[in-house]
């Protein structure tokens, strides 16, 4: 059975693919220059053809309209916070840093600059549970609008919610006050729009911060990995072809 086998895949003869392919290599092992002009020639107007590509992906994609899995999508970027979270989380040198009421008031400046920006829903973050503990123990509206004016108040209105049984605050910051976590709900804008934001942000908080050496941000949450993701795979595939291509052509010649 077993030399049957072998004698009938030995006697198969070649297809038009494998012809195509051995006729190829022969004319670029006979002709090398002449392939590597004519690659170059090729891929050249390629090249700038692909700077009009806009590579993006998106969760609904993956989904027929109608479907309810983009249903549950739609229903949660309407109603709730989004179903791709994205977060900055800082960290700090010294400790209590995020105790620092001018520190919390510029986060609460950035947070109203996300809030701004395409594509996303709100973002939150530990100043955002101090000023509802003010709003309702003052029992005025407009607290939550004001700046915190200094550190007794901040540590004021943290002990009220660590005093429970449960303790809110530990979602969004470490006891010793040295990391912090803002949450963002975004909509599913695409990996390029993630990307910008990424950026934007970085910038922003690069502005923002510049009085505080000692806060360093990082990004993180799915909406950025997946799109950082998808970029350095996409960069990777388009290096590897780039760099074999050349090393075909070197052994070549």
């Amino acid at each position: 059975w077993s030399s049957d086998v072998c004698s009938s895949d030995l006697s198969r003869k070649d297809g038009l693919t494998e012809k195509a392919v051995v006729w190829l290599m022969g004319l670029s092992f006979r002709n090398p220059w002449k392939v590597v002009i004519g690659t170059i020639i090729l891929m050249t107007p390629a090249v700038y053809l692909s700077r009009s590509i806009t590579i993006d992906t998106h969760l609904r994609e993956t989904f027929r309209p109608g479907d309810e899995i983009l249903q549950t999508i739609e229903m949660l970027e309407q109603k709730m916070n989004g179903s791709v979270p994205f977060e900055l989380h800082f960290t700090a040198k010294e400790k209590g840093q995020f105790d620092d009421p001018e520190l919390l008031n510029a986060i609460a400046g950035l947070e109203d600059w996300i809030e701004a920006q395409e594509g996303t829903i709100s973002a939150t973050s530990y100043q955002d549970y101090l000023h509802e503990t003010w709003v309702a123990y003052a029992g005025d509206a407009t607290k939550r609008e004001q700046p915190f004016k200094s550190r007794q108040q901040v540590a004021s209105l943290a002990s009220l919610l660590e005093s429970g049984e449960t303790n809110p605050l530990s979602a969004f910051v470490n006891l010793d006050r040295t990391e912090m976590r803002v949450a963002i709900a975004v909509k599913d804008v695409g990996s390029k729009r993630s990307n910008e934001l990424s950026e934007q942000l970085s910038r922003e908080v690069a502005t923002r911060f510049a009085k505080w050496p000692g806060v360093t941000l990082h990004l993180t949450g799915d909406a950025y990995s997946a799109s950082r993701g998808l970029t350095s795979l996409i960069g990777d595939l388009m290096g590897s072809m780039f760099f074999s291509t050349l090393d075909r052509k070197s052994t070549r010649l």
